[in-house]
């Protein structure tokens, strides 16, 4: 009887797990649906060579991140790398005294992989790049090997073009226009944007389609198998201990 408790703790988490990667499952989906049916052409206008870069922002930190390969008896995969993130203020012809924020844009670089790492802490500064040592200055590269913006840093006064949303979707009185248009990563409430919409939707898909619910699913899976097994291993446990006496 006291073996009941415990299996049905383990069987009611397993099926919570299942249950709840279930849902979030078909939420991805929906979402990754909804996504796709976007033509961002329906929402933004190409206005090129409409925007001056005011200023660039740039923080750039050395860090260092461990992964374990092939699970928890797989070896463990040590990085050190420089991490940027790069914002920038700007203006638009048609208003010059307003100053706007893009969105902040993350990226890495100068990989190094350490094989005998100890601490947690990287043993080299990887985001200083001179002639000497060897190491990428900041390039800013999207995926699809498309500059954010400039390649490397803007300097002030760079013309750049610009997206800016249709009236038809953003008025002139909206507040907030980046809670419109979320899926665009605007950076400020009018959603005037230096990087093309195309490009943040397809990241916005990306980011939909993570299989969290997948994972949950394989979790509570994994945990129904352990449990399964846990249950034969004291069940047989006990028989050898009858059988003894």
């Amino acid at each position: 009887m006291p073996l009941n408790i415990p299996l049905l703790i383990f069987a009611a988490v397993c099926l919570a797990l299942i249950i709840a990667g279930a849902i979030l499952e078909v939420d991805s989906q929906k979402k990754v649906s909804s996504l796709k049916k976007i033509d961002p052409t329906n929402f933004f206008t190409f206005e090129p060579n409409s925007c001056t870069i005011v200023s660039s922002s740039i923080t750039s930190i050395t860090k260092r991140t461990s992964t374990r390969d092939g699970g928890n008896n797989g070896s463990v995969r040590t990085e050190d790398y420089c991490e940027d993130s790069v914002f920038y203020t700007f203006v638009s012809n048609d208003a010059p005294d307003v100053n706007v924020t893009s969105r902040t844009f993350v990226s890495i670089r100068n990989v190094r992989q350490i094989s005998f790492a100890l601490g947690t802490e990287p043993r080299d500064e990887l985001c200083i790049a001179t002639s000497d040592n060897g190491l990428n200055p900041y390039e800013g590269y999207l995926k699809e090997d498309t500059p954010f913006v400039c390649e490397g840093l803007c300097d002030a006064g760079t013309v750049v073009d610009c997206w800016r949303p249709k009236t038809d979707v953003c008025s002139a009185d909206n507040d907030d226009c980046s809670e419109k248009i979320d899926w665009a990563d605007c950076g400020n409430s009018q959603c005037l944007k230096v990087v093309d919409p195309s490009y943040e939707l397809s990241m916005a898909i990306i980011d939909a389609g993570f299989p969290i619910g997948i994972l949950l699913i394989a979790f509570g899976v994994l945990f129904g198998i352990f449990a399964t097994c846990l249950r034969f291993f004291v069940c047989n446990k006990k028989n050898q201990q009858k059988e003894v006496y």
